[in-house]
């Protein structure tokens, strides 16, 4: 072979490995940029999730002292005597079973 195609072919070869090793590179760096944007994505996606916790935590604290208020006996006692009429039963009236 003529050495002149000898060094072309050498500079093909020595051109297609430096653009390979380009392409690889290319290809890794896209990857690792897509693999921070999905935990990007995920960091923000768990941050909004805490702060529905915490809201949701909050909400049943409220209901909670709300359910301890609607229990309370004497809300109950008022609430018999004024709106359903209701009075304290008399001696004779209480029938204990055995």
């Amino acid at each position: 072979m003529e050495p002149e195609k000898v060094g072309n072919i050498r500079t093909i070869k020595t051109m297609g490995g430096i653009a390979l090793i380009m392409v690889i590179f290319i290809v890794e760096l896209l990857f690792f940029i897509w693999c921070r944007e999905k935990c990007n994505e995920v960091g923000i996606e768990i941050a909004a999730a805490t702060d529905r916790q915490q809201e949701l935590l909050a909400t049943h604290q409220s209901l909670n002292v709300e359910l301890a208020s609607l229990k309370a006996p004497g809300r109950i006692y008022r609430y018999a005597k004024d709106k359903l009429g209701l009075t304290t039963p008399l001696p004779e009236q209480v029938v204990i079973i055995k």
